[in-house]
């Protein structure tokens, strides 16, 4: 759990940078794009957290579908959430291009390959562990 919550800051921290770097890097994202970017970086730390603790508790479950099932349900949800904040920014902001896609990309990317070697690492630990 300390490992998790130590790579989760650290990749927090890096994506916080590459987003808080991208306006000097390219001008032309306007403010609106940086802010959608970091609402997307809260929404997806909070949600890793949360898939990360229900992968705890399904992984050490006697029910190993439980844990199939946790990763392959949040991992759509994570998607159809993606899109739906894509739609939803898309038709309120109005955006003159498409790189307010960049940082939100760059957050779900990242956060998506974390969370996913995590759970991976998280499923073989549990089967090494003794049966209780």
């Amino acid at each position: 759990m300390r490992q998790f919550f130590g790579q989760f800051l650290l990749l927090s921290l890096l994506l916080a940078f590459a987003i808080g770097s991208l306006p000097s890097l390219l001008p032309s994202l306007i403010p609106a794009y940086i802010e959608f970017a970091w609402w997307a970086q809260l929404f997806f730390a909070a949600l890793c957290v949360a898939i990360f603790s229900m992968g705890k508790k399904t992984a050490s479950s006697p029910n190993k579908n439980a844990f199939t099932g946790v990763i392959m349900s949040t991992l759509f949800f994570k998607m159809l959430v993606a899109a739906c904040l894509i739609l939803v920014f898309n038709k309120q902001s109005q955006p003159t291009s498409t790189l307010f896609l960049l940082p939100f990309f760059l957050t779900y990317l990242g956060y998506t390959i974390f969370e996913t070697s995590f759970m991976i690492k998280l499923g073989k630990s549990d089967q090494l562990a003794p049966l209780k």
